[in-house]
């Protein structure tokens, strides 16, 4: 059994692929519906920077065009993310590397049995793939982004409007209508286009890339406990558990940072994600953070970069944090695992990313979600109305004084109650590799008993 997973995008992005190989190949062996005489091989397509994480794993590495940090880390890309703002749709999308993966993923997805896309970057790359892959070989979508299946239940994860709250359920299906009509009419129409130009294959009708993305199967990695699966997806839509890289297969802490954390007291953590880490004054809210709390009170702050070597991408950032008070301030300038870095906080301060929400409340911590764009302002909102985060601080709002309240809130004692008692939730869930691995089993299975069934095997049509 051949897998490939394709994840594109910054560390954010790598870690549901990185959690779902691990999945895979833990589970994927003991499930009764899998060929156990057939090895599981699993490789990871991504861009080169993120190509160390993926071979510290030991899975096979396949390259994509570009680097992280070329794509998302140049400064139009950074000031679109930062200021909310994707009207200039081509600092992103116009960028070659999409095309240039449409090709490669081409040329190799037909030697697996089953390609997994990641994320909603990749989404319309498996449109194209379907219809040039052998009909045995499985595509899916693995998202933690809620684009693609309207739904009474909650408003757009990503809204083409201002952030908007949970309205009655047809107005919420109704803005998922709008959402996807504007979407596919400026956006991914046009993109899937250069895709299959791109690909060699024919164009895709604007109102059919949505169907056609729309019949894939997609597995949603996210908690119930975070949010209740909606009782108006679709069946092939499975929405059941989340996925996290297991703690014995993480990197270890920074030795510096461990002993940090052991000097003092309870730190807070202090991250915005790799996308924002150069494109505003960090030092400065960082300053003023420490200015608005308790002299005793201690900050973690990530600045790190895209990739996974020992080099720092921001060192004029890097450099002035650490100019700061030691004692009262440790600077990640690479990598820190989530699941052993926040047990160890008394609250953390982060960009709301759906990855860094589930962390915080699967390690039980109370939060002050900062959201910058995309889905950000959607997951902030429901870790509040969770119980287990302030209200949430707009990243264009930011201040010390603002995030400092935050972190005066989360720490009352009833906030942190609730967090410890949703954290129990998640643990009491379906363990996420074992729910993973028969949604793969399935789309197997039924992929080759339909081939079988249409006079095709392997892709090839049977003599009669």
């Amino acid at each position: 059994m051949r897998i490939l997973i394709v994840a594109f995008g910054s560390r954010g992005d790598i870690q549901p692929a990185l959690a779902a190989a691990h999945a895979l190949r833990s589970a994927a062996p003991e499930h009764p519906t899998w060929t156990h005489s057939t090895p599981i091989k699993i490789a990871i397509a991504t861009q080169s920077d993120l190509q160390a994480w993926v071979e510290r794993d030991q899975f096979s590495y396949i390259p994509l065009a570009g680097t992280a940090l070329g794509t998302f880390g140049s400064p139009r890309a950074m000031r679109a993310f930062v200021n909310n703002d994707f009207t200039d749709s081509d600092a992103l999308f116009g960028r070659s590397e999409f095309t240039d993966i449409a090709t490669q993923l081409v040329a190799v997805a037909s030697s697996f049995d089953v390609v997994l896309l990641v994320g909603y970057l990749l989404a319309h790359h498996a449109v194209v793939l379907r219809r040039v892959v052998p009909p045995t070989t499985v595509v899916g979508v693995l998202e933690m982004f809620l684009t693609t299946y309207p739904t009474r239940a909650f408003p757009p994860a990503i809204p083409v409007l201002p952030a908007i709250p949970n309205l009655a359920g047809w107005i919420n299906a109704a803005l998922h209508h709008f959402n996807n009509f504007m979407g596919y009419k400026v956006q991914w129409g046009p993109l899937t286009d250069r895709l299959c130009t791109a690909a060699g294959v024919a164009p895709v009708a604007p109102r059919a890339v949505y169907e056609s993305l729309a019949a894939l199967p997609h597995f949603y990695a996210i908690s119930p406990t975070l949010l209740p699966v909606p009782d108006d997806f679709p069946t092939h839509a499975r929405m059941q558990a989340a996925l996290s890289i297991p703690k014995d297969a993480a990197e270890p802490l920074d030795p510096a940072l461990d002993a940090w954390l052991d000097a003092g007291t309870m730190p807070v953590y202090v991250g915005f994600g790799v996308v924002t880490v150069d494109a505003f004054d960090l030092v400065a809210l960082v300053r003023d953070l420490l200015a608005h709390v308790p002299s005793s009170t201690r900050v973690v702050v990530f600045a790190g970069g895209y990739s996974a070597t020992d080099a720092i991408p921001f060192p004029r950032q890097v450099a002035a944090l650490q100019a700061l008070d030691s004692d009262r301030v440790f600077v990640i300038s690479t990598t820190a695992p989530h699941a052993l870095l926040f047990p160890r906080c008394k609250a953390i301060v982060h960009h709301a990313g759906a990855g860094t929400i589930a962390a915080a409340v699967r390690a039980g911590v109370p939060q002050v979600p900062v959201p910058v764009a995309i889905d950000q302002p959607f997951w902030a909102q429901r870790v509040f109305e969770l119980g287990v985060a302030a209200r949430p601080v707009p990243f264009a709002k930011r201040s010390g004084a603002r995030i400092a309240a935050g972190i005066k809130e989360v720490r009352e004692e009833g906030m942190v109650k609730r967090a410890r008692e949703v954290a129990e939730m998640l643990r009491r869930e379906p363990e996420g590799a074992g729910v993973l691995a028969t949604w793969v089993a399935g789309l197997v299975s039924a992929a080759r008993a339909s081939a079988m069934e249409g006079g095709v095997e392997g892709g090839v049509e049977k003599d009669a």
